[in-house]
């Protein structure tokens, strides 16, 4: 535990509800730490993949792992045009992702809505989202590749809420 960061007392877990910004206590099954500042952005930066559910029609979540980027204020995500999560977030906006450090096992679940950015509103953020992920040199490459296999779309996630968990 880092300097600064305080055991959660009686297995309780803090969840930041972002539409308010006050915490509420949820029981969890045993004693965990919120991490710090410092380590929610560390894991927002360099944790490679969110698992993004979204729902399908007959209500099954249907989930795939994806690079993200976190902006400060959305989680933004490229996928193709096509694909089924764009088709479920046309028909119900709501989306959780899973964004977790195998390493440490700390991990946060973001629940939010969503919306498309879709045509020539979905390239520049593709491009800055795969900055994070590959040198400079290669992300103009990277976008012709995909978007030779069709259109993409930005996934823009609100996040209403943050449910954080350090061990």
């Amino acid at each position: 535990m880092d300097a600064g960061e305080a055991a959660v007392p009686l297995a309780s877990l803090v969840v930041t509800d972002c539409a308010s910004r006050r915490c509420l206590a949820r029981p969890y099954p045993h004693e965990m730490t919120i991490p710090s500042l410092r380590r929610q952005a560390e894991l927002l930066a360099t944790t490679p993949n969110a698992i993004v559910a979204t729902i399908q029609p007959d209500g099954l979540p249907q989930l795939t792992p994806n690079w993200f980027l976190w902006t400060g204020e959305s989680f933004w995500i490229s996928t193709a045009e096509r694909a089924v999560k764009t088709r479920n977030l046309r028909r119900d906006r709501r989306i959780v992702l899973c964004i977790d450090d195998v390493d440490s096992g700390d991990y946060v679940q973001v629940t939010g809505i969503a919306s498309l950015r879709e045509g020539d509103d979905a390239r520049e953020p593709t491009l800055e989202l795969c900055r994070k992920y590959m040198p400079a040199a290669q992300v103009l490459p990277h976008w012709e590749s995909l978007v030779a296999d069709g259109p993409r779309v930005i996934i823009d996630v609100h996040p209403e809420r943050f449910q954080w968990h350090d061990r």
